[in-house]
């Protein structure tokens, strides 16, 4: 009921009747359940309108209105009637049917065993909810799994296209749909030949059954629009086990104009690069750099001969350096002859016309035997052209720069030595340092994993060398600043000069690392979900689990523990360990797994991470040491049903990031896998319950019919004995009354007198029977506390004695005086005092009476002993029924109405006490209470 207040755990009881009604919510909450209580149909109606009970006890019988009226009118209420029971005093089998008709989960009548079959009845119907409300829970979650399924392919930014053996779409996602501008519906409709490009080979049905299934191809395609534009899209395609393709599918279009615009930018860039003339030469380590010998490019580098340079016979080399460029070179130079190593100068020089050029000089020390330069030996360059093409190339470059800035994939030039030479944005974001900071080094000792750093450039040296063609596409690690590796998708080109020797290598690379472990989550979810539709058990869905996340992580060491709220049991479900051995389900301690249980959160623990949560008192040892240990929740909305766990024993197999990440993603997965295996196993076990439920029920009511003729003739018979008890007195009192009217005059008195006894007997009989009634109505409302029989019986006593007095029987009181109290209702217990005094005093024609108060063990006792007619053998049974009277009582014509040692007796229960009675016809009665002890 959406606009009603939740009340799943209170039974609300409709019954007029207040006393039953107390007695029912008694024996309810005895049972742990809350009860709430309406006297009519409207006030049901009320109380319904705001509240939703778990279960409602409804009386055929209300003073405004019947059961099937009630039900009618909540039908027409928002949410309806709520589960119900239907209870009567004066039901048939038409009722009970249509009731039942009506949805009624049980129909009790009110009889003598009512309250003891009614409590059972009731936990039965809220059972039978609980466990139907569990069968649609689980319902719901099976559906709620093939939603997140769903969402999963239409979320993926890749087009996902399922393709059957004859080449026809059988599903695709959004992603595939706008990728080639048609709608669902529309592809559907065609096969693979319908998008390819006119020139593109056919892939048929029969080539995508040549994959073997769990294979995976790479491979790049030209595709159709709906408008008739052409699209390149890079493919990776993977045999699925029911033997369809499923292809996931980029569009790189711009991708690959940017790399034929890079290609052309890397041609210019290479003309550029041309010979320069220039000069050996041999000088001696003096200020003027005096020539020894110089080659004939000296003339054409400076307008002067060699000879002019020689001994300094007109210049010397010094005098024709930039005076701002002297000091640095003389310091260089130094530097290297210091360090023995080859140096390298970029300066000024002044020609005999009085230009000023650019030249590159790289040189070395000539050391005598002593170890002391002798003299300097190199060559020397003009680079003046080279140096405005660099600054012209400069200018380009920084505009090529920006403009491979704004592209996407990584843009790498390098030498033929593997020096840096050009790096665009994205590569710098991807690797995690500056331009500047990469220029100039070397790429294969800055951005290659330490173990293929030596293979890889080695095969890098052949290409550079012509010895092998370089390769135009593959896949390698990248090395970050971080000491992350990314995955990167290369296609390399070779850039040569004018003469045809090779220049750069030019590599465009695209970080795949997410997409490549994307594409391997992807497959392990799709195995994953597959398992979870064709596994026959849990343990075959653990197995398939462990095989799919095998191949995207090391899963030697690999568990699964699931946790149960209801038994606060830690099972390992699945466990694959090479030290130990899958522990017993127990309590959830203090061990690595019960850490991620309860923080919720994932946990990567190497040996320091994991001594320090033993130190903070945060977890314990369990088990043989890892080297890392991983362990994800594994969580379905906000409950974490388990963990899953991964770990290494060896050195050379380490967890990281990139693993807790892999582990998250792929966890979520598995937790809906696991969580819907067991609604399924437990759909089944409630199907079952549920079945077993109805054949109980079916026997139950045929024993309910039986039991509905029973308390139809025990009904009878208790109307019979009431009316019977009530028309004695009755008829008396209206032939005495006829008599007052025409009887004998002198009789007057007599009839008057006789009226008064039947009338007064009348009387005592209807206040007998209310008072059964009030003892029912307010068996909950009676105030009890400590009670001392000594004062309850004094004042009774003090009020009979005129009347034994009157008769000759002497009445004696022996109270105990050390007598500890009872816990009991004073006045309750007064009465129980009168009614047993008054009867003895009633049956005793001589004698006496004797009360005593006494302890018995846990109990205070009241003993009332006479020495009257006494009881006969076979109505000691009986004494206690209501209306009972012996047979020698009702032939000695004393008065009574048979309910007063009925209202003893319910009474002294209703203390939690007993009462009992010894007898001999001729010999007198005793009649003894116990009490329990107060405790309070």
């Amino acid at each position: 009921m959406t606009a009603q207040q939740s009340s799943d755990e209170i039974v609300l009881i409709v019954e007029d009747d207040q006393g039953i009604a107390e007695l029912i919510g008694e024996s309810l909450r005895e049972l742990g359940k809350t009860t709430t209580h309406v006297t009519t149909g409207a006030a049901a109606q009320a109380w319904l309108g705001t509240s939703c009970p778990a279960l409602m006890l409804l009386d055929y019988s209300l003073p405004d209105m019947t059961g099937s009226a009630l039900l009618g009118h909540l039908a027409r209420q928002p949410g309806g009637a709520p589960p119900f029971v239907v209870t009567t005093g004066a039901g048939d089998e038409r009722i009970a049917v249509d009731m039942m008709k009506r949805g009624a989960r049980d129909y009790v009548v009110k009889d003598a065993q009512f309250l003891d079959v009614l409590p059972a009845i009731v936990v039965r119907v809220l059972r039978e909810l609980a466990t139907e409300h569990q069968l649609s829970a689980a319902q719901e979650a099976l559906r709620k799994s093939e939603e997140n399924y769903r969402s999963l392919f239409e979320q993926a930014t890749d087009g996902i296209f399922i393709i059957d053996r004859q080449g026809r779409f059988v599903d695709v996602n959004s992603s595939g749909c706008r990728m080639l501008g048609y709608s669902r519906a529309e592809i559907l409709a065609l096969s693979m030949p319908a998008l390819a490009a006119p020139d593109e080979p056919s892939t048929s049905g029969a080539r995508l059954a040549e994959f073997q299934i769990g294979g995976t191809v790479h491979t790049e395609r030209r595709m159709r629009r709906k408008d008739g534009g052409m699209i390149i899209a890079e493919i990776t395609g993977t045999m699925l086990p029911d033997e369809r393709m499923q292809g996931i599918a980029r569009d790189i279009t711009e991708r690959k104009r940017m790399e034929e615009v890079l290609h052309e930018s890397e041609r210019r860039v290479s003309a550029l690069m041309r010979n320069l003339p220039g000069m050996a030469y041999r000088c001696r380590n003096d200020s003027g750099w005096t020539m020894e010998f110089a080659s004939e490019g000296c003339s054409a580098l400076t307008g002067y001969q060699a000879a002019d340079l020689l001994g300094n016979a007109k210049v010397s080399w010094g005098d024709l350096i930039h005076p701002d460029d002297r000091a640095a070179i003389w310091a260089d130079v130094q530097a290297g002859l210091e360090r023995r190593a080859p140096f390298q100068l970029t300066y000024r020089i002044r020609t005999i016309a009085g230009e000023q050029r650019w030249v590159w000089e790289q040189g070395c020390g000539v050391f005598s035997p002593d170890g002391s330069p002798e003299a300097l030996e190199g060559f020397i360059m003009d680079i003046t052209e080279r140096k405005l093409a660099d600054e012209a190339l400069l200018r380009e470059r920084d505009m090529a720069q920006k403009y491979l800035s704004l592209v996407g994939v990584i843009f790498v030039a390098l030498d033929p030595h593997g020096v840096i030479t050009l790096v665009n944005r994205k590569a710098c974001d991807i690797l995690g340092y500056a331009a500047d900071e990469m220029i100039g080094r070397d790429w294969f000792q800055l951005c290659v994993p330490e173990r293929m750093r030596e293979d890889v450039r080695g095969v890098f040296g052949r290409i550079m060398a012509g010895d092998i063609e370089s390769v135009e596409y593959y896949e390698n690690p990248a090395l970050t600043r971080s000491g992350e590796e990314r995955i990167v998708a290369w296609h390399n080109a070779i850039i040569t000069d004018e003469s045809g020797a090779i220049a750069w290598a030019l590599s465009s690379g695209e970080d795949i690392t997410e997409r490549t472990q994307a594409a391997k989550i992807q497959e392990a979810i799709y195995r994953i979900s597959d398992a979870l539709i064709s596994a026959d058990s849990l343990q075959e869905l653990y197995r398939a689990i462990h095989l799919a996340l095998s191949s995207i992580l090391p899963t030697q060491n690999f568990y699964i523990a699931l946790y149960d709220e209801a038994s606060n049991l830690l099972s390992f479900d699945y466990f694959v360990d090479q030290h130990d051995q899958a522990p017993p389900p127990t309590t959830p301690g203090h061990g690595l797994t019960e850490y991620v249980l309860r923080t919720g959160l994932p946990l990567l623990a190497p040996v320091e991470v994991v001594e320090a949560l033993v130190r903070q008192g945060e977890v314990e040892e369990v088990g043989a040491p890892a080297v890392d240990w991983l362990g994800v929740p594994l969580r379905t909305g906000e409950r974490t049903i388990g963990v899953m766990v991964v770990q290494s024993y060896t050195e050379g197999i380490r967890l990281g990031q990139r693993d807790v990440d892999i582990m998250t993603m792929v966890s979520a997965q598995v937790a809906m896998a696991v969580e819907r295996k067991r609604a399924e196993a437990e759909v089944r076990t409630l199907n079952a319950e549920l079945e077993q439920r109805v054949i109980e029920r079916t026997a139950e009511l045929a024993q309910a019919n039986d039991r509905l003729k029973e308390l139809d003739r025990l009904k009878s018979k208790f109307v019979s004995d009431v009316s019977h008890e009530l028309r004695t007195p009755v008829a008396n009192i209206s032939v005495l009354l006829g008599l007052l009217e025409r009887g004998k005059p002198e009789k007057r008195d007599y009839y008057l007198r006789t009226s008064r006894e039947q009338t007064a007997l009348l009387a005592q009989l209807i206040e007998d029977i209310l008072d059964l009634s009030r003892l029912e109505r307010d068996r909950d409302r009676l105030r009890f506390e400590k009670v001392d029989w000594n004062t309850v019986v004094a004042p009774v006593l003090s009020a009979l004695a005129p009347r034994a007095e009157a008769t000759g029987i002497g009445l004696t009181f022996e109270p105990d005086l050390h007598l500890p109290p009872a816990w009991g209702e004073h006045n309750r217990l007064k009465q129980v005092a009168t009614n047993l005094i008054a009867n003895a005093i009633n049956y005793t024609r001589a004698g006496e009476i004797q009360v005593t108060t006494f302890g018995q063990d846990d109990h205070v006792c009241l003993e009332v002993r006479d020495t009257g007619m006494g009881i006969a053998a076979e109505d000691l049974t009986h004494i206690f029924e209501r209306f009972y009277r012996g047979r020698q009582v009702s032939q000695s014509n004393i008065p009574g109405t048979g309910l007063g040692l009925a209202i003893v007796k319910e009474i002294i229960e209703l203390h939690g006490g007993k009462v009992e009675v010894e007898s001999r016809v001729g010999q007198g009665s005793t009649f003894r209470v116990s009490l329990p002890i107060s405790e309070q």
